[in-house]
């Protein structure tokens, strides 16, 4: 009786071992194709080399894509925020209105500079806002240089650059750069940069901007451009436009100002890529539509103290306006001229009319370009030129 458990017990094991051996086997198979699969483009213990029968797969290094990403998604201009800041040390009022812990971070690394000879060097000129940036847009974007091409930067007005201060201007420029080291304090801020950026890169009324809408306008005054707009944090007074060496014509947009919640942000970018004609534009109304230039002469502001400067701010406003009516989209419009109104443009409705019946004649044919070139070379009236429309207003 007491063999029958016995024999019970060696089956198990008989049958255990048999289990294990199979384990075993399957195992050593698996380990073996493991081998043979894995080794085949690894390095090997003896060489450290791929096998060259199989190619190379090259990857990007994971900072190397960082960095692209980040710069794709960073629309701020070093060159700029570098000028911004010279200019801010010296005092210029449009540099210096208002604070953010972006401008108090400026102020706290770079304040002991205020005495570098490029600070320095720049309360000794009178230099728009507008050609500040301008500037940085002629810097070469590894800071090596100056484009080759700086006719689009000197002598544009009288409070723009010459080419004797352009060019004394840029040693010191440079030093600054090297000896603050700026470089470093931006690429410390590339996040914040990168957010602030955010504001207009994700917005979609930005992304539906008609850029041809804009370029067909120039093209019928005489100007050929791209259009492109970058992002300031530095700026904390208005937003600004200006020429790049290469003709592309970049509205800088603020992401500080207190008004930001109050606008249209693409409004705000199609405001400075019609500064691209305007001036061209006003100058021909200004010169030829006696309406026009008494509508000028009247509505004139503290901040366009000129019937010139008038006719070129209420052109830009004017032609905002029919911007967004030939988009279809009349709520914006209306609101433009609404807030237009409320900044003393109070005239502003008369403008977009007179706008709104050139672009209408232009369409039809009744006028062109070598008319209204003919217009600011010659001393000649529209009726000597279009004898046909002498009963019709003069629109042009």
């Amino acid at each position: 009786m007491q063999s029958e458990p016995r024999d019970k017990q060696a089956a198990i094991k008989k049958k255990l071992s048999i289990v294990f051996v199979c384990a075993a086997l399957v195992l050593i198979a698996l380990t073996v194709t493991l081998i043979t699969v894995r080794g085949f483009g690894l390095p090997t213990e003896q060489t450290g080399q791929p096998d060259p029968q199989l190619p190379i797969e090259r990857t990007v290094p994971l900072e190397e894509q960082s960095s692209s990403i980040t710069s794709e998604l960073n629309l701020t201009d070093e060159r700029v925020e570098l000028m911004a800041l010279i200019f801010r040390l010296a005092g210029d009022y449009e540099y210096n209105i208002r604070f953010t812990d972006y401008h108090r971070a400026l102020d706290s690394t770079f304040w002991k500079y205020i005495g570098h000879d490029a600070v320095q060097y720049t309360r000794k000129m009178i230099i728009s806002s507008h050609d500040v940036c301008a500037y940085a847009l002629h810097i070469k974007k590894d800071f090596s240089g100056f484009e080759d091409d700086l006719s689009n930067l000197v002598g544009a007005d009288d409070d723009s650059w010459t080419l004797e201060t352009a060019l004394e201007f840029w040693p010191l420029v440079l030093d600054f750069y090297h000896e603050t080291n700026f470089h470093a304090f931006y690429q410390s801020k590339i996040p914040f940069y990168v957010a602030q950026s955010a504001i207009y890169r994700d917005d979609p009324r930005v992304a539906a901007l008609d850029t041809s809408w804009f370029k067909s306008i120039a093209r019928f005054y005489g100007v050929s451009t791209d259009y492109q707009y970058i992002v300031c944090p530095s700026l904390i007074y208005a937003n600004l436009s200006a020429w790049g060496s290469d003709g592309t014509y970049y509205a800088f947009v603020s992401s500080c100002l207190d008004t930001m919640r109050d606008y249209y942000l693409d409004a705000w970018i199609a405001h400075e890529y019609i500064h691209s004609f305007s001036d061209e534009a006003s100058l021909i109304w200004y010169l030829e539509n006696s309406f026009f230039r008494e509508l000028c002469e009247a509505s004139r502001t503290s901040d366009y103290g000129t019937g010139f400067d008038s006719a070129s701010e209420h052109m830009v406003r004017a032609y905002s306006i029919l911007y967004y009516r030939h988009q279809g989209d009349f709520d914006t419009a209306d609101y433009l001229l609404l807030q237009d109104y409320l900044q003393a443009f109070s005239d502003i409705e008369g403008f977009v009319e007179l706008v709104e019946e050139f672009e209408n004649r232009e369409k039809q044919g009744l006028l062109s370009i070598q008319v209204l070139r003919a217009l600011t070379t010659r001393n000649s009236t529209t009726s000597d030129l279009l004898p046909e429309l002498d009963s019709a207003p003069d629109f042009c």
